[in-house]
């Protein structure tokens, strides 16, 4: 009846989370400058140009501002590093911290460890067998949770990469 509660309760948590929530969900600590711009020919740099409707300069692509005195030179993270280190590590929820998405990386930890902890009891010769069948029925939910977080991590690095630490996004392919 515990695994059981706790199952729903996991359940509601990942039901209830929104995506900025799993992606670190906090203020941004060095998120890019906004450099103001007045016409089309306003300096914004090699890697940009000005959007006069918002007379701000608008980065290409995988470029922010870090110092308002040098328009667009930054560039971010690799996009497709991040995507080979979510196919091969991914399980690990190491790629997620690395993004700033401290809570996608801790429950995709807690999923697989909890889930293979709690499969693994069906073979626990001390238990009931009703209670080694909802074991291993808790373990396989457990299990199908982590994966639908490791898919979800990989599908957001690779449709919307950016760095919840700074706010500023990856560089793309």
């Amino acid at each position: 009846m515990t695994n059981l509660l706790f199952v729903v309760l996991c359940a509601c948590a990942c039901a209830s989370a929104t995506n900025s929530t799993l992606r670190g969900g906090r203020q941004l600590t060095n998120s890019p400058v906004k450099v103001p711009c007045q016409n089309i020919t306003s300096p914004c740099g090699e890697h940009g140009e000005c959007r006069v409707s918002e007379q701000t300069c608008n980065c290409d692509n995988g470029y922010f501002t870090k110092n308002a005195n040098k328009p667009c030179e930054s560039k971010g993270k690799s996009q497709t590093t991040y995507a080979l280190l979510w196919v091969f590590f991914g399980w690990t929820g190491g790629p997620a911290f690395a993004l700033g998405w401290t809570l996608l990386g801790v429950a995709i930890l807690a999923t697989c460890c909890c889930g293979v902890c709690c499969y693994a009891q069906k073979d626990n010769e001390g238990l009931s067998e009703k209670k080694q069948v909802s074991s291993c029925v808790i373990g396989l939910l457990l299990l199908i949770a982590f994966c639908v977080l490791c898919i979800y991590g990989f599908v957001m690095v690779v449709t919307n990469c950016k760095d919840t630490n700074t706010g500023i996004p990856c560089n793309s392919w």
